[in-house]
């Protein structure tokens, strides 16, 4: 398995893990002002985007307890 193929199935793992865990322990839903889909969906984009931005590029004050 090639390096990148190797980081790309490690990333989705972890992902697919943590995201597995907040919808088992309720933990998808942010307040936002939209309701149905559309707000459901923002929640969605909105979690994914602060993991990545906290778990990969390293900003430590969002890991614990800033946007979770």
């Amino acid at each position: 398995m090639q390096s990148k193929t190797l980081l790309l199935v490690i990333v989705f793992l972890e992902f697919a893990i943590y995201f597995m865990v907040k919808v088992a322990r309720r933990g998808m839903v942010y307040w936002t002002p939209i309701n149905g889909l559309s707000g459901a969906a923002l929640c969605d984009v909105m979690r994914i985007f602060m993991k990545f931005l906290s778990d990969w590029l390293v900003i430590v004050q969002v890991r614990n307890g800033g946007m979770q």
